[in-house]
Formats: C-alpha cells, structure tokens, sequence
C-alpha cells in the first residue's frame, strides 16, 4: 500500500485489498478484533 494512505487507515483496521482506478482508490479493510469496546463504557 502508498505510504501516503496509511496516515488515513486507523490501526484497529487490516487493509484486505486497494484498488486504484483514475477517478478514485478503493480500500477493503476489516477489522484486526472480532469484538469491539463500548465508545460509552469501554466494555
């Protein structure tokens, strides 16, 4: 992947597969934990 876009891809995501087309760059990204935190409890 460009260095250029991992300032854009949080660490919590695994980037699966990038697709670059003239107009526009797709990334399939998944998440690294099969579980995730409560953004109000952290539980």
């Amino acid at each position: 992947m460009p260095k250029r876009l991992l300032p854009f891809i949080p660490s919590s995501l695994r980037v699966v597969a990038v697709t670059a087309e003239p107009e526009h760059v797709t990334v399939l990204a998944v998440p690294r934990s099969a579980a995730a935190c409560c953004p109000v409890c952290r539980r």
